[in-house]
């Protein structure tokens, strides 16, 4: 951070600030000084459209840079023209997004495991817009149906978390404008943040097909938000645990309270 810094005051040129954010372009790099920003600030940016565009990276080429083609089976998808989904897709509203949720979804599972079949949770790509967040024993979990036993199941909301994000991100691939991006962002800051938010989604009962589009971009919000604490607090727990067993070895070496005593000793003489 401190050479970022020293590189930002020596050759920056500040392309775009507001109150607690900068972005700042240092040769063919570009860099953001963030202070203490409020959430919807920050969605305006991380969501929005308030970064120029030829500063943004393409979302969706990241998502599917890895992923293979489209499945041959289905609809054609290598045909020639735009190609009908499958009768499966009728009810879905996410039938422009068809191609993409069936290479996403024939490629990730929702979740590592099926509670029921112990399978890998696989997901029918048709029915990702009847997926839906739920509150259980105060816990957030993702209720979904198993593509391969057929079984109704809830899979806890840390394990299905980056399949749902990749397929929210497949369903609205576009950039928002910041205004749309920060009344999200209003909507999580509302209910007092993401936890908030994904109680309310719980509570409403709301299939991701029923959300509105700032419902789901506040969804996204949330999900990258309890990510975020989930790291830090993963951060946290891994030092204080370093510090325990640094303070145990320097403690327990026999020999070495008898060696502190006598240092302490001499010092104070």
């Amino acid at each position: 951070m401190e050479a970022c810094e020293e590189e930002a005051r020596a050759r920056g040129r500040t392309v775009l600030s507001s109150d607690h954010l900068a972005l700042i372009e240092v040769g063919r790099a570009q860099l953001i000084r963030v202070g203490r920003p409020l959430r919807i600030e920050m969605a305006g940016w991380r969501y929005g459209d308030r970064i120029p565009a030829a500063s943004r990276s393409g979302l969706m080429s990241r998502i599917f840079a890895g992923l293979p083609p489209p499945p041959v089976s289905g609809y054609r998808p290598y045909g020639l023209g735009r190609a009908d989904p499958p009768m499966h897709w009728v009810l879905s509203p996410f039938q422009d997004a068809a191609w993409a949720l069936t290479t996403a979804f024939t490629t990730v599972p929702l979740a590592p495991s099926c509670p029921a079949c112990s399978g890998p949770a696989a997901l029918r790509p048709w029915s990702f817009h009847e997926l839906r967040v739920v509150s259980s024993r105060g816990a957030h979990h993702v209720a979904a149906r198993c593509g391969l036993c057929d079984q109704d199941v809830l899979h806890p909301l840390r394990d299905a978390r980056p399949a749902l994000r990749l397929g929210l991100s497949v369903v609205d691939p576009g950039s928002v404008d910041a205004v749309r991006a920060e009344k999200a962002a209003g909507q999580v800051e509302h209910v007092g943040g993401a936890h908030g938010f994904l109680e309310y989604l719980a509570q409403e009962g709301l299939d991701l097909g029923e959300m509105s589009l700032d419902e789901r971009l506040a969804l996204v919000m949330s999900l990258d938000e309890d990510a975020e604490i989930e790291a830090l607090e993963r951060e946290w727990r891994a030092a204080e645990e370093i510090a325990a067993i640094m303070d145990a070895e320097l403690t327990s070496v026999p020999g070495f309270d008898a060696f502190r005593r006598a240092v302490l000793s001499e010092a104070r003489e």
